[in-house]
């Protein structure tokens, strides 16, 4: 069993058996709580010891619980309760005495309710994922981004004297370097000029201030190449995880007019169409129905069962994928990881972020909206509210 919090719950640890026997009898005796090993599975707390270490709790037929066995049970009522426990004795008519390890309670309410939705109304799928991680050093370059930077130089090198659309590598000159780490255009209309190694906007580089007001070494240096006009422009890909990198320029250079500023945003334009084009060589999606376990306002918590899936979605942040409601078209959000967990099944549970400014507000609207009328269908299982 595994499990991995990246944003961790501010808990805290409950050891007076004076409050122990307050929190067990008040809010927690004859009431469901959740397994956390067992999405969906609960068990009912019968009794518990006058020192609060031990409960008795009732499971279902279909529960199969060991002595040893270690497991979390916790309820959300106005804070996060949660008991880690450990099985010690079976005992008929499917009772567990369980011995109570560490009691954590929330140090702040929650503020969305959270809610169990009916598989058939709504669920997950076109999970996208990379093929292969494009960073800003690739030492093998994936045969379809070498095509489209080919195909990219081909479109575009009858309109300037020299065009290189490449990956960065070591032992460039300092202007790449400068590109790559800001992620911003180096623009210089014309070499022979000062005011054109001024940034434009904030999208391009302020070559001037790289190199601290002295620009007549490089205006020597661009006059004795013949170089009337350079441009260098990163490739700035952004994967399924929302994570940007510069894989890549494109080098342009003049010897004969500047380069001016509509030419280079025509340039710029179709850096973005091979970006959108290696972005979808390079995504996988997969189409497949996922469970929610449980959703609110905040996010989802979802079950994986695909083994490809459950290998790939731990090392990353994020992904994008489809929330479908039954009859409705399909909300696309991003979501950012914030638990791992695995079921006795091996089954990958992930809880979800989908509260970030990733998210178009038109999904993020529509989602909130057809959350509230679940929340307010008699029929489903409020777990939270707050």
């Amino acid at each position: 069993m595994e499990t991995l919090d990246r944003k961790k719950r501010e808990t805290q640890l409950i050891h007076e058996p004076e409050k122990r026997i307050l929190i067990l009898s008040k809010y927690l005796n004859k009431q469901e709580l959740l397994i956390k090993e067992l999405p969906g599975k609960t068990v009912r707390l019968k009794e518990f010891s006058r020192d609060g270490k031990r409960i008795i709790i009732e499971a279902d037929k279909y529960i199969s619980l060991n002595p040893g066995e270690v497991l979390s049970l916790s309820k959300i009522l106005a804070r996060y309760v949660q008991l880690d426990c450990k099985v010690v004795k079976l005992r008929p008519h499917h009772h567990f005495e369980l011995e109570i390890e560490e009691l954590h309670i929330a140090k702040r309410e929650r503020i969305d309710k959270r809610i169990i939705p009916p598989r058939e109304h709504v669920w997950v799928t076109n999970i996208r994922t990379s093929r292969v991680s494009l960073e800003t050093s690739l030492h093998t370059i994936p045969t379809y981004v070498k095509i489209n930077f080919s195909d990219y130089e081909s479109k575009l090198r009858h309109k300037f004297d020299y065009i290189e659309v490449d990956v960065f590598h070591p032992g460039q000159d300092e202007r790449f370097l400068i590109v790559r780490k800001t992620c911003k255009t180096l623009y210089i209309e014309n070499t022979q000029k000062e005011e054109s190694y001024h940034a434009v906007d904030d999208d391009f580089v302020d070559y001037s201030e790289e190199l601290l007001g002295d620009v007549n070494k490089a205006m020597f240096e661009y006059k004795k190449n013949k170089i009337i006009s350079e441009v260098i422009m990163p490739v700035i890909y952004l994967n399924p995880s929302n994570e940007a990198s510069p894989i890549g320029y494109v080098h342009i250079q003049s010897k004969t007019k500047p380069i001016p500023y509509d030419l280079l945003m025509e340039a710029k334009a179709l850096t973005f169409e091979m970006i959108d084009r290696i972005r979808e060589s390079n995504t996988l999606t997969n189409t497949k129905r996922f469970p929610i376990l449980d959703m609110s306002a905040g996010g989802v918590r979802i079950l994986i069962s695909d083994k490809d899936l459950i290998e790939q979605l731990p090392h990353q942040l994020g992904f994008s994928f489809d929330i479908y409601y039954k009859l409705q078209s399909p909300m696309t959000m991003y979501g950012l990881i914030r638990y791992v967990s695995k079921d006795k099944k091996g089954n990958l549970i992930l809880g979800i972020s989908i509260s970030g400014s990733s998210n178009t507000s038109a999904d993020r609207e529509r989602y909130l909206a057809n959350l509230d009328s679940l929340i307010n269908h008699p029929e489903l299982h409020i777990l939270e509210s707050g």
